[in-house]
């Protein structure tokens, strides 16, 4: 299992796993209550990776599609499965919804920096550039993350 992520409600838990013989991340989603894992089915990718479900009602699930299935975007699908929907149009990595709805941040592989994008359409925009990596998550009271540059004894920061 890699990266389980719960539902708003905590009913349900999203998350990838790799399967197959060559190894292709999919995701499934699991009842809390030990129910046996669901595939997510989204036509025309074989593979799901770093799926999270909406913030505000859990409807949707967003996820990167695996390098097998072409460049590497941002997608979101209905939680029940579904036909997805592109996000991101220039690259993205582990993508989360902000808590409002509106936007939806993400990484990009091999690159530092986290950006953001509006779900509705619109231009991205770089909204840290020290950080790097998935160690980062995005709550109501601001974005979370680690930076690794930063010497152990100083004093964090809430953005």
């Amino acid at each position: 299992m890699i990266l389980p992520r719960w539902s708003p409600d905590g009913q349900r838990l999203v998350f990838a796993a790799l399967t197959g013989p060559a190894g292709n991340l999919e995701g499934y989603v699991m009842g809390a209550k030990g129910a046996a894992p669901q595939r997510l089915a989204a036509a025309g990718h074989r593979t799901m990776a770093h799926p999270v479900f909406s913030q505000r009602n859990g409807r949707w699930i967003y996820f990167i599609r695996g390098v097998q299935d072409g460049p590497v975007e941002a997608f979101r699908i209905p939680a029940e499965g579904g036909q997805e929907l592109q996000i991101t149009h220039h690259g993205a990595f582990r993508a989360e919804q902000s808590p409002d709805g509106k936007l939806l941040y993400y990484g990009k592989h091999g690159a530092s920096g986290l950006w953001s994008t509006p779900i509705s359409g619109g231009e991205e925009r770089q909204v840290l550039n020290s950080m790097a990596g998935m160690n980062w998550t995005v709550t109501s009271e601001g974005i979370y993350y680690f930076d690794f540059s930063v010497a152990p004894n100083q004093a964090g920061q809430v953005l």
